[in-house]
């Protein structure tokens, strides 16, 4: 048994989703031990203070039985230990014989303060909202809150969600008027829907399982190539975690990348990015930002395909698709129908899509971008490059899975052998 565990309670902030604008206020504990202890001396006063190791919410959960359990390895909030005397309660942890590494919360039954009056029971299902399994690091935690007091990410619902602690703008992106140049292939043959789907269920793991090295104090490194690409190790996980970020953030009912309303929400995409991983230096901005834009106007894409046409790509009247109901509003949803519906976007649509569906040399990488492309043509000839020259590289990004290179592309890249 530890006696010097301690809980503190704190207001909270609760929202159902990124875009909920109407948040609901309530208690919920925090678990942790007493590592240090400071008293400050002003001469007519003194003021204790303690300096706790916190447990991060994934290291805590109710069992089948009922009990509040903790896991004392799973550390949390390091950038904030103190609190007042005055503001603990004290608990006791008791390891499970059943799990030794997690512990049973055991709290006093009675608090009293300075002048000794009784405050009466403490009311753990009062006191504290979390609830969680035992999982591991692959699965999707079932926390729904947001502290006030502090800008730590936050995960909502089932499906793991990461912002600060303000909304992300949701003003000027449900007019049926927007500009929808940023969506301008959406309904071009892209990716394979499986794909898509499985990016998406990839991009929440991964946020999920960044998110919770970062409580520990360990960030990702992003590696960068000559051109400023993104690419391994880690360049994909950052794709994927940027994507999901994105699109648990800005609504699909935005259609402008460029729109002036959404610059907010992009300092506050880049903060999270640069939270997240080492080496995101300021002048990386652009190209994450430029990133996020285009992994959301594929997220749109998806959903366009997926739901909103037919095998014969006819608009149909789809049901609100409760799957994504994590990343997707029901008022969201039916105002992204009605502009698929506008006839001036499908106009504009369908002439974009024409113009983009079959180019002269088209790119054959998948997703797999020009950055980790050069890498590992540089690993595959074991060079001691640092680039690949650009119609090298040109020439390998248009050549399929069969490895054959069409006669036009061969022609182009003798073409500029000879320039170069």
């Amino acid at each position: 048994m530890r006696n010097s565990g301690v809980t503190v309670l704190a207001e909270a902030m609760h929202i159902s989703s990124m875009k909920d604008l109407n948040p609901k206020y309530a208690n919920l504990s925090y678990f942790g031990v007493i590592e240090h202890i400071w008293v400050f001396d002003y001469e007519n006063f003194k003021i204790p203070i303690f300096g706790c190791k916190w447990i991060n919410s994934s290291g805590i959960r109710m069992d089948k039985s009922g009990f509040l359990q903790v896991d004392l390895n799973r550390v949390g909030y390091k950038d904030e230990p103190f609190i007042l005397a005055s503001q603990a309660k004290q608990v006791f942890y008791v390891t499970d014989t059943t799990s030794t590494k997690w512990s049973i919360v055991l709290l006093s039954n009675k608090v009293a303060d300075d002048t000794g009056v009784d405050q009466g029971d403490i009311d753990v299902e009062n006191q504290s909202s979390v609830k969680q399994n035992d999982q591991d690091e692959n699965s999707i935690t079932d926390e729904s809150y947001i502290r006030k007091d502090h800008d730590e990410g936050i995960w909502i619902n089932s499906d793991v969600r990461v912002a600060e602690k303000q909304l992300f703008v949701y003003v000027s992106m449900t007019s049926n008027e927007d500009q929808p140049h940023d969506d301008a292939i959406d309904d071009g043959d892209h990716d394979n829907i499986v794909d898509q789907e499985a990016e998406i269920r990839r991009g929440i793991t991964l946020m999920k399982r960044v998110i919770r090295y970062r409580d520990r104090g360990i960030l990702l490194d992003a590696h960068w190539s000559e051109i400023g690409l993104l690419i391994e190790p880690n360049g994909s996980k950052i794709t994927s975690f940027i994507g999901a970020l994105v699109r648990n953030a800005i609504p699909i009912t935005c259609d402008d990348w460029r729109d002036t309303n959404l610059e907010e929400a992009k300092d506050k995409l880049w903060i999270e990015i640069q939270r997240s991983f080492n080496n995101m230096e300021d002048n990386r901005r652009k190209i994450c930002l430029k990133l996020a834009g285009r992994l959301l106007r594929g997220f749109r894409t998806f959903l366009t395909r997926r739901y909103l046409k037919d095998a014969n790509k006819i608009f149909v009247d789809a049901e609100y698709p409760e799957r994504y109901n994590s990343l997707i509003a029901p008022e969201e949803w039916v105002t992204f129908k009605a502009k698929r519906k506008n006839p001036n976007f499908r106009s504009r649509s369908e002439t974009n899509r024409q113009r983009a569906s079959g180019p002269p040399y088209p790119y054959r990488k998948g997703r797999m971008g020009y950055g980790r492309l050069e890498q590992s043509i540089l690993t595959r000839e074991s060079s001691s490059e640092t680039s690949v020259p650009p119609h090298v590289l040109w020439k390998e990004a248009r050549v399929g899975k069969d490895g054959v290179v069409k006669e036009d592309v061969q022609k182009v890249f003798e073409k500029c052998e000879t320039l170069s």
